[in-house]
Order: C-alpha cells, then sequence, then structure tokens
C-alpha cells in the first residue's frame, strides 16, 4: 500500500540519508592511524640504530682484536730475542750495592754481570721498540719528536747524547780526547730508529732522515738535518722545512698513542720490521684526524685508538691495576688490588724469575747518598719511597712502577706483593706489567681514563722544562699509566699521599662514568671477534 507520508519523509531528508553513512575517515580516525604510523617508524629507526651501534661495536672490536694479535706477535718477537751483552749502565744498576758502594767495601768499582742486567737490557730492548706516545719538542736538538723520555743523569753539552738508547750509550769516555763523544747507539729519545722512522718518513722527511744510517757522518742517525736538507737547493729545503713544521703543528696530542701505534705495525724498519702493510686496512680504520701528515687508527666512530705500552693502573680481568669499590654510602672508593694471600699475583713477562722484586735490591743500602756516584746524584735518586734503593728509583724514572699504585705500606698482611710484612721497607713491591692496552672511547666517543689536552700538556712541559726535571716526567708519571683518575687524584696518588679506601675526586667518578663503554683488548669477548690472551 502506498505510504504517502513514507515519502514525503525521504523526500525530507535529502539523497544522502538515502545512501547511508558517508564514507571517509573521521578525525580521530585520522590521528590514531597517524600516531600508529609513528610508532611503527619509531620502532623501526631504535632498531636501525641499534643495528648501526651494533655494527659499529662489532668493526671496533674486530679491529682491536686484530691489532692486539699483531702487537702481541711483536712483543712475542721481542721477549724471544738475544739482547747480547748487557750495557754499562744496566751492569751498574743491576747489583744489590752500588758502584760506590763497592767502592767503599774495597772491592772493584765495576760490578760483574748478573741475571738481573739481562733483565734490565729486555725491559730497555722492549723501551725503544714498543714506544707509545711521544709529544713534539724543540726541532733545534736535532730530533723533533720525544717518545717520552728522560735524560741519562751526567749532564754535558751535548743534549742529545744525554738519550741515547740503551741509556747510557751516549756517553762512552774517550782517553784519546779526554771527554765523552756521542755514541749513536739504537736509539734515541725513547723509541728505536727503525720504530721513529714510521713516523718520520710520514711527517715528509727525505728518504736519508728515517733510513736508520748516519748519512751526513756525524754521528747521529736519521736526525733533523739529514731528513730535511735538500742537498744544493736551500729553496727546496726551506719549502720542505716549512712543510714539516707545519704538520707538527697541526699535531694534537690525543692522537699521538694511535700515530705511534700505526707506526710500529705498518711502518717500523729495523729488526722487528712491520706487521702490515696500509692496504691491510679500510679507510675507516685508519685516518689523519690532525691533518699532522701521520696515520691513526681510528675506531668506528672516527675516534683514536688510545695505545698504552705498560698500563700499570689499568685494572681488567687480564691485569690487577687500581680496584674501585663502594662504601656503604654509595661513595665511590678505590682500594688495593689483592684481597688477601690467596690471590693470584700476576707477573710480569719481561722478568719471568722476579729478579725486580728482590729485597736486597730494594734495599737502601744501595744507595748512595753522598752523591759521589755520578749514575746515582742525591738530589735525583736518593733513598725514594718505602726507603727503597736508588736503583729502584731509577728504573721507575725510566720505565714502569714497581709499587702497588696505592700507599700499602699500611696495608693488611697478604696485600702486599711479597704478602707481608706490613709497613716494612718494601710492602709495596709489585711485579707489573702484564697486557698492554689499546682501547676505544666508545660510542659516547669520552675516553674512561686520563688523557692530557693539548693546553694541559703544553702546561706541563713548559713548567718541566723550567726546571730540574725532564719535561717527559708529567707523561711517565700520569698518563701513561693508563689511570681512570683525574690529574689532581694522580698526582697525589703518585706522589704517595693516597690511603687505601680514600674516595676519590668527582673528575675521577666522571672518567669511570665514560669509561663504561669503552671498548679493549682486555675486554673483547672470547671466540667470534678474535681476542687474543695475555
Amino acid at each position: 500500500m502506498f505510504d504517502a507520508n513514507r515519502t514525503d519523509r525521504l523526500k525530507r531528508r535529502g539523497p544522502s540519508a538515502a545512501r547511508g553513512r558517508p564514507g571517509g575517515f573521521t578525525l580521530i580516525e585520522l590521528i590514531v592511524v597517524m600516531v600508529v604510523i609513528g610508532i611503527l617508524v619509531s620502532l623501526v629507526l631504535i632498531a636501525s640504530a641499534n643495528a648501526v651501534q651494533t655494527a659499529r661495536e662489532k668493526a671496533t672490536q674486530a679491529l682491536i682484536a686484530k691489532l692486539d694479535a699483531a702487537l702481541a706477535d711483536r712483543v712475542d718477537a721481542i721477549l724471544q730475542s738475544q739482547t747480547g751483552e748487557p750495557s754499562n749502565m744496566q751492569r751498574f744498576v743491576s747489583p744489590s750495592y752500588s758502584a760506590q758502594a763497592l767502592v767503599d767495601m774495597g772491592k772493584a768499582r765495576f760490578p760483574s754481570t748478573s741475571d738481573r742486567a739481562y733483565v734490565l737490557a729486555q725491559v730497555e730492548l722492549f723501551l725503544r721498540e714498543v714506544p707509545d706516545v711521544f709529544y713534539v719538542q724543540n726541532v733545534s736538538t736535532g730530533y723533533p719528536l720525544n717518545f717520552a723520555a728522560n735524560p741519562y743523569p751526567i749532564a754535558d753539552a751535548d743534549a742529545d747524547a744525554m738519550y741515547v738508547l740503551p741509556l747510557g750509550t751516549g756517553w762512552p769516555y774517550s782517553a784519546a780526547l779526554d771527554s765523552y763523544y756521542f755514541n749513536p747507539g739504537q736509539g734515541i729519545y725513547g723509541a728505536s730508529y727503525g720504530v721513529a722512522a714510521g713516523l718520520y718518513k710520514n711527517l715528509g722527511y727525505l728518504p736519508a732522515g728515517y733510513d736508520g744510517v748516519d748519512n751526513n757522518g756525524n754521528g747521529r742517525v736519521d736526525e733533523w738535518s739529514e731528513g730535511t736538507t735538500v742537498p744544493g737547493n736551500s729553496d727546496a729545503t726551506d719549502e720542505l722545512r716549512a712543510r714539516i713544521q707545519a704538520n707538527l703543528q697541526n699535531h694534537q696530542h690525543k692522537t699521538a698513542r694511535a700515530e705511534v701505534l700505526y707506526a710500529l705495525l705498518v711502518e717500523a724498519q729495523g729488526p722487528f720490521g712491520s706487521i702490515f702493510n696500509r692496504e691491510d686496512f679500510t679507510d675507516t680504520e685508519v685516518m689523519d684526524t690532525d691533518g699532522d701528515g701521520l696515520p691513526e687508527f681510528v675506531d668506528a666512530w672516527g675516534e683514536p685508538l688510545q695505545f698504552y705500552r705498560w698500563p700499570v693502573f689499568f685494572h681488567s680481568e687480564l691485569q690487577r691495576g687500581l680496584r674501585f669499590v663502594s662504601d656503604a654510602a654509595g661513595n665511590t672508593a678505590f682500594a688495593a688490588p689483592y684481597n688477601g694471600m690467596i690471590d693470584q699475583r700476576e707477573q710480569d713477562p719481561l722478568d719471568p724469575n722476579q729478579q725486580l722484586m728482590a729485597p736486597a735490591w730494594w734495599s737502601s743500602t744501595y744507595s748512595d747518598p753522598s752523591g759521589a756516584d755520578p749514575l746515582f746524584p742525591a738530589s735525583q735518586f736518593g733513598p725514594g719511597a718505602g726507603n727503597m734503593s736508588a736503583a729502584v728509583t731509577l728504573f721507575e724514572n725510566y720505565f714502569y712502577r714497581l709499587h702497588e699504585p696505592l700507599d700499602v705500606t699500611k696495608a693488611a698482611i697478604g696485600q702486599a706483593w711479597d704478602r707481608g710484612a706490613p709497613g716494612g721497607d718494601f710492602a709495596a713491591r709489585r711485579a707489573y706489567f702484564t697486557k698492554f692496552l689499546i682501547v676505544s672511547s666508545g660510542p659516547d666517543k669520552e675516553l674512561g681514563l686520563f688523557q692530557y689536552d693539548d693546553a694541559g700538556l703544553k702546561a706541563d712541559l713548559t713548567t718541566a722544562a723550567s726546571s730540574a726535571v725532564s719535561p717527559s716526567y708529567p707523561l711517565i708519571g700520569l698518563e701513561s699509566t693508563a689511570a681512570p683518575l683525574s690529574k689532581a687524584d694522580l698526582t697525589s696518588l703518585v706522589g704517595g699521599s693516597f690511603s687505601i679506601g680514600q674516595v676519590i675526586s668527582a673528575a675521577s667518578a666522571e672518567l669511570q662514568a665514560k669509561g663504561q663503554d669503552d671498548i679493549s683488548n682486555h675486554n673483547i669477548p672470547a671466540g667470534g671477534i678474535g681476542g687474543s690472551t695475555p
């Protein structure tokens, strides 16, 4: 039956009512869709970023493992090499009595060769064939790079001779000349000529400046004049020297350790040679980030790797350095590396028979407080911390610490190296070192170890040069220990004013936090990456 009223109602509603609900999305529905898409995009970006981060970490681990294995091969070759007869200095330092003390006892002044002299020869060989850092010094000395070397303690007009390696080799006495004369030895300023060649070559030296030969017959090897003189062409010489000087001025300290490591493994000359060629690395693994002409090994974030030859304060599963603890209040502090007598002690691969730990050698009876012995001037090598001998003081001045990193003369029995004699003269003895360190600052690009910046290093070098000490002391005493401490803490620690459990500064706590993501050859997981064992 026809319904006129229904027809009128449909007409009043219009055509849309006849078709039902309109098409498209409401505003709320669009917002929901956009939120879902945003979440999905965020998840994809996060996953992508994590994948990139993981890839960078694995790439850095792989590079460090590769360098670790190569450097371990070099170290093994050095440890297995024959050092030959010890030098005069090594023989003088090795006995349990100083040369002057022997004279006073009516014995021969020149001591016979001891087993400890061969250990010292091994340590010196390692020193010059595995340098780990340098700083730029005055070119007028003949050698613009100093590999953290202290001068041999006999003064003379020839400054270079005080740095010849092995120590003291630059000072043989000539009866005919009634004076000392320069002997080039096997290295200078802390590095062998063959290792230094890898740096001088890339600085822009001529081949005569890095070939390990005394080309101009002046008694020196690979000095400034050999590497920067173009025969018969003063203009070319000036241009070459200006270019090298510009490279030296561009150098930044944070790249030095990576540059030395590259020189060691890629460019080194001499009996131990090099391990790699430049073609063994990609352009992302080797860069020149400071524009000084010296290639550096860099991590996947473009930061130079840091290399430490004997990082005596570094603590890891491979090595007992500074051990950090927290007290009940949550304050960070450091404590002795060993908890007691049952802890396994680390061994020094350079001194397998513990010759450097002998109590008689540490005894202060070795010292010559009168200063009559020119090798041990009382002003520099008198009895040291723990009443140790001048011989131990001299060793630590040139090589590495033989002390616990804490004031352990007040330690409980068993915490010191010799596991006893708390408060005794030699309770601080410690057998160093265990493992060299190659470390990346990780994703945050902040290294968890103390390192000089350019201004701080320049200031300390200037201060040291204006006093009676060598400019190398700041590097040897502070940075080269590879400690996660601030400069102030390190200065106090090296000075012996710390006590066990002393709370470290806020700056050191910040360094520790920065080091949480550091990647090193001490923490690379076994297998997969290829990390080596100590």
